[in-house]
């Protein structure tokens, strides 16, 4: 009776086991869009009719701000010829400080 009680606690242990492995995974983010500045900047103007209209440096990096006349609008961060997203979003308007 005792091997089969340690028995069945060993099979259930396993099931769970499995059941954890199984279904419980690593949060995980996805990976950042990079790639040569031309090439990100004409992808936007091809898929937003997004132009540049701020540039700056920022933490040893150039900074883009790109906006398009419906108000989508990306940042990219360019160092060494490459630029990558750093966020993206809509509705963006200039307010000229009011």
């Amino acid at each position: 009776m005792k091997r089969a009680a340690a028995i069945l606690l060993i099979l259930i242990a396993l099931t769970l086991a499995m059941i954890t492995l199984l279904t419980i995974r690593p949060a995980r983010a996805d990976p950042v869009p990079c790639g040569p500045v031309k090439t990100m900047l004409d992808r936007l103007v091809a898929l937003y009719q997004e132009f540049v209209v701020l540039t700056g440096q920022a933490a040893g990096s150039q900074v883009l701000v790109t906006l398009s006349p419906s108000g989508t609008f990306t940042v990219l961060a360019v160092r060494d010829g490459r630029a990558c997203m750093v966020l993206a979003g809509e509705k963006g308007q200039f307010d000229n400080g009011t």
